[in-house]
Order: C-alpha cells, then sequence, then structure tokens
C-alpha cells in the first residue's frame, strides 16, 4: 500500500470502493482495495463512498463516466485519472479539455493531484456540495483551526481556498506554517503570469503540502 497516495486520496478503510478501468492491478495495491473491486453493477448505483476511474482518452471517459456518477455517493470521493501530458500514453485529454461529460451533469473540479509518472487525478464533487470531510488511514482528522492570518489580508486566491478546503491534511499543515512561509506560497501563486499558470501554481502547491514542504521551492 503507498500510504502517500492514500493520505492525498483521502481513503479511508471504512469505504465501499469502485476502481473502474484500471491499467494494471498495482493500482489496486497501492489503495490497499480488493481486486474484486472493479466492476461497475447499476444494482450498487449511489453506493460507494469512493470511486477511482481511470480514462485514457475522451472516448473512455465518455464510455465510464457515467457510471462512475451513478456509482459514487453524492458526498462521495470521486476521482477520474487521465495520462500525464509528459506519459507516453497519447490522450486528447488534459487539466483543461475533455470533461463535458462529467460537467454537463452538474459535476465540478475542485482538485488535482499526481498519481505517478503516468497518471493525473482530478477530484469532482456535485457543484454546490459542501466539502467532504474525511478520516484517512492514517487517522487524520480534518482540520477545524482558523487560519492565524485571515485569507484577505494574505491575498489568498479564492481557488487555493477552495483547493485547500477539499485537501484537510494540506489545510492543516498551511494553517500550522510560519507566516513567511505561507507568504512565500501565496506570493509564488499569485506571481503567476496568466490563469492557467496560476491554475498550474495551485495543484502544485496542494501537492507539496501534502508532502509537508515548507516553501514552494523546497523539493
Amino acid at each position: 500500500m503507498n500510504a502517500a497516495l492514500v493520505n492525498k486520496l483521502g481513503l479511508s478503510l471504512d469505504m465501499k470502493v469502485l476502481v473502474l478501468e484500471s491499467p494494471d492491478s498495482s493500482y489496486q495495491d497501492s489503495l490497499g482495495v480488493d481486486k474484486d473491486n472493479s466492476t461497475y453493477q447499476s444494482s450498487n448505483d449511489g453506493t460507494y463512498d469512493f470511486v477511482l476511474l481511470f480514462a485514457q482518452d475522451i472516448a473512455g471517459l465518455k464510455e465510464h463516466a457515467p457510471e462512475a456518477l451513478k456509482a459514487v455517493k453524492r458526498d462521495g470521493l470521486l476521482w477520474i485519472c487521465y495520462p500525464e501530458e509528459s506519459s507516453k500514453i497519447r490522450s486528447d485529454i488534459n487539466r483543461q479539455r475533455g470533461w463535458r461529460v462529467v460537467t454537463d451533469e452538474g459535476w465540478e473540479a475542485v482538485s488535482l493531484i499526481s498519481i505517478d509518472d503516468t497518471w493525473t487525478a482530478k477530484r469532482f464533487r456535485p457543484e454546490g456540495l459542501e466539502a467532504v470531510k474525511t478520516t484517512t488511514r492514517s487517522n487524520r482528522t480534518p482540520s477545524t483551526v482558523s487560519r492565524v492570518i485571515p485569507a484577505q489580508e494574505l491575498n489568498v486566491p479564492e481557488p487555493l481556498i477552495k483547493a485547500l478546503e477539499n485537501e484537510p491534511e494540506a489545510d492543516a499543515f498551511f494553517i500550522a506554517l510560519e507566516p513567511l512561509d505561507r507568504i512565500a506560497y501565496v506570493n509564488w501563486i499569485n506571481e503567476a503570469k496568466n490563469e492557467e499558470a496560476q491554475e498550474a501554481r495551485i495543484s502544485e502547491t496542494v501537492e507539496k503540502l501534502l508532502l509537508k514542504l515548507k516553501r514552494p521551492s523546497d523539493k
């Protein structure tokens, strides 16, 4: 089991899990889930706490996204994996393109993480639904601590605030940072040249916070 990946995905032991179209069984092994949890059955619609779908291209997403959307509970965790642009898999999906089959059903993207060198995972939830608070295998608990420095004072971008709301562990680590370290992250994001670059830095920020890196320059 890959504990770091499990934490990033928000998976916990008591969750009912469905992994769809996994390229190989190693991903189930990384999550510590039964390899049998890979078959969609309409009789189980709306009963899964955690659904992870792999989609190599738009055609695959159109074929299997409806199953994933039906399977996951409304307040469950839905992750859809697509190939990293730097991977050897040819794909017509990227961070911005190919998601209409999901968004047209009223689901919005709320966070993005790297699974490995081949796959990126994007998390979706129903529009307007409040952030789901989970307890993971590492027994972490959702953060209820108020920020010491107000977001307005730090000029924290709204997309970062929303991303942290959906990643309690990253949010808690961000809150616990020294003020200068928090400011370093915020400045790094705000200095992005355009919206796309800012989105990329927000995703990287969440990943770095999950890895307990105190500054954006840390690796």
